[in-house]
């Protein structure tokens, strides 16, 4: 789109305990009639463009799966070290692996972490 963001990124350091995103889909698929649901689609415009996401772990590359922090995902993931439990794949945080995956039609969600956890993060947008 001229003019627009295509790229969009973001550093994330998650420490000890610290939360978690739950499952979701980038983008938005509700109905956003009224005034409030207007107000936050607007709002929303960079979450509601984006369409891959690319994720850099920089954390060591000894992380155990009892760290926490994975990237789970309901989708047939292809890669070597994927954890695949009943319709889910755990994509570790290790250091220099590099994840891609289409945000509107995966779904996923971040496993809280017990050790400090480094990302850097960038949306592609439509």
């Amino acid at each position: 789109r001229p003019g627009g963001d295509v790229l969009r990124r973001a550093e994330a350091h998650y420490t000890e305990g610290s939360g978690f995103y739950k499952w979701h889909r980038d983008g938005l698929e509700s109905d956003w009639s009224g005034l409030l649901g207007w107000y936050y689609w607007l709002q929303r415009g960079a979450v509601r463009r984006r369409s891959v996401t690319g994720i850099l772990y920089l954390n060591e590359e000894d992380w155990l799966p009892t760290s926490g922090g994975a990237l789970r995902c309901r989708a047939a993931v292809a890669g070597v070290d994927v954890e695949k439990k009943s319709g889910l794949a755990e994509i570790l945080p290790k250091g220099g692996r590099l994840v891609l995956f289409d945000s509107r039609k995966v779904e996923h969600e971040v496993v809280s972490t017990l050790r400090d956890r480094w990302a850097l993060t960038a949306w592609f947008h439509e």
